[in-house]
């Protein structure tokens, strides 16, 4: 049996309005789930009081302060000539990645002492 225009456009409009809840539902699955998956990730993750971040943000801001980032020695840096016959920076690369990384990690140790995790050595 064939159906007439007003059928197919009353159908067409329920379908369009199951189609939008859906999707709205979708959505709102799409959100919860990126929350737990956030609230997963944080679950095993050990808790600062304000304090202690506070005094920690502190150590690696002073940290950071004392690393000497004006030496050139430093850096590699790769020359070029421009269109205008001057010379540019093609590209700077930092190149003490791991003594700034030792210098953060030293002053954390210096004000913070470390606990032995409970599933360290052999079980």
């Amino acid at each position: 049996m064939k159906k007439t225009r007003e059928e197919l456009d009353a159908q067409l409009s329920v379908l369009t309005t199951q189609l939008l809840e859906s999707e709205k539902t979708t959505d709102e699955y799409r959100k919860q789930l990126a929350l737990n998956k956030r609230q997963l990730e944080d679950v095993n993750k050990p808790e600062l009081t304000e304090d202690q971040y506070s005094h920690l943000c502190d150590v690696i801001n002073d940290a950071l302060r004392e690393f000497n980032f004006e030496d050139s020695g430093n850096y590699d840096i790769d020359f070029s000539l421009d269109y205008g016959n001057q010379i540019i920076a093609d590209n700077i690369t930092f190149n003490e990645m791991d003594e700034l990384q030792m210098t953060i990690e030293q002053a954390i140790e210096s004000v913070f002492n470390t606990a032995k995790s409970q599933h360290s050595g052999n079980d």
